[in-house]
């Protein structure tokens, strides 16, 4: 096996040097040169360490936005204006039934719904999605 032609990703890595972040991923370096970079937006994804998004140079690959502490609501894909969401055109959170399990979803570019997904759960909780 020629050890120069395998593929191999390299990790980079943000060491807590005051003691508030714990050890975090912040970069892949792929084979070929291609390094991707893990943002973490200050404030509440800084201070939780939550991955806000992933960039390649300044371009973002994706960015996501959260509902409380850890419920992703949100998804963009760059600047194709494609996202997947739970939020309702009024920015209401609809797509969570009462046990905050994901009962709606839709994937849209810009303002055209492109895929609309409902799920139901039976009582183990086992998701048939459709």
């Amino acid at each position: 096996m020629n050890v120069n032609l395998s593929r191999k990703v390299e990790y980079g890595w943000d060491f807590p040097s005051d003691g508030t972040t714990p050890l975090r991923r912040t970069a892949m370096i792929h084979s070929d040169g291609v390094t991707v970079t893990d943002a973490y937006n200050t404030g509440m994804d800084d201070n939780l360490s939550r991955l806000s998004g992933q960039k390649q140079g300044t371009t973002w690959l994706y960015q996501e936005q959260y509902l409380g502490l850890s419920r992703m609501v949100q998804r963009q894909y760059g600047a194709t204006g494609v996202y997947w969401t739970v939020l309702n055109s009024s920015g209401a959170y609809t797509g969570f039934d009462r046990f905050n399990q994901i009962y709606e979803l839709k994937v849209t570019d810009f303002t055209t719904t492109r895929k609309y997904y409902q799920h139901t759960y039976n009582y183990i909780p086992r998701c048939f999605c459709g």
